[in-house]
């Protein structure tokens, strides 16, 4: 005669178990909202760092709790969970935004997901002492000017790189099937970065416009 007081208590318990599926889809996708919106307000000089930061750890551990319960149903579901995991730091969580960025594109056809997938297998690979593959994480450092040669007419501010990588460990064809430029237009992309330091026209000259 107790059990319908215990499956009442479990599902008053967790926010995660209460909620519809449509609920916990419009709420993954108010956090992944929430997460883009949030850069660019701190891009545009609007909000600092730190509030960044806090608002993503609380991001961070609703999308955590509805993970762990189970309530990822959706393509749309998994990419805004990896959307926001892939924004930490640890190995672990950067590994679940590259299993569940891939898992939404690969099984549920997620085409928001693709362009998630090597940029979140880089992050991983990173964090866990690997070198990055697609060569989606480039580095920015500020430009010696102490030993400024005066003939070098560079617009770059920043010198540019790849820090740990190995390009040719993953073949064009495989770049190519997640959007990723080929080895060397990568190098080409950084090369002209150091050069010019404009990323539109670097990109703008690789897509042949």
């Amino acid at each position: 005669m107790r059990r319908p007081l215990v499956l009442a208590l479990l599902v008053f318990a967790s926010p995660a178990l209460a909620q519809s599926g449509g609920a916990v889809s419009a709420e993954l996708k108010a956090l992944a909202d929430a997460d883009q919106a949030d850069r660019q307000a701190n891009m545009d000089g609007t909000m600092p760092w730190s509030v960044v930061a806090a608002a993503d750890s609380m991001r961070l551990a609703r999308v955590e709790a509805l993970t762990g319960a189970g309530r990822l149903r959706t393509g749309a579901d998994l990419y805004h969970a990896a959307l926001v995991f892939q924004h930490d730091i640890t190995p672990y969580s950067l590994y679940r935004a590259y299993t569940l960025s891939r898992r939404a594109y690969e099984e549920d056809g997620n085409e928001d997901a693709r362009w998630l997938v090597p940029r979140a297998y880089d992050r991983w690979q990173q964090s866990i002492g690997r070198p990055q593959v697609y060569g989606t994480q480039a580095f920015g450092s500020p430009r010696d000017t102490t030993d400024h040669d005066p003939t070098d007419n560079s617009g770059a501010e920043l010198v540019w790189s790849l820090g740990n990588a190995d390009l040719d460990a993953v073949s064009d064809e495989e770049r190519a099937r997640w959007g990723i430029r080929p080895a060397a237009a990568v190098r080409e992309m950084i090369e002209c970065l150091n050069t010019t330091g404009d990323f539109e026209r670097c990109d703008a000259a690789w897509k042949g416009e």
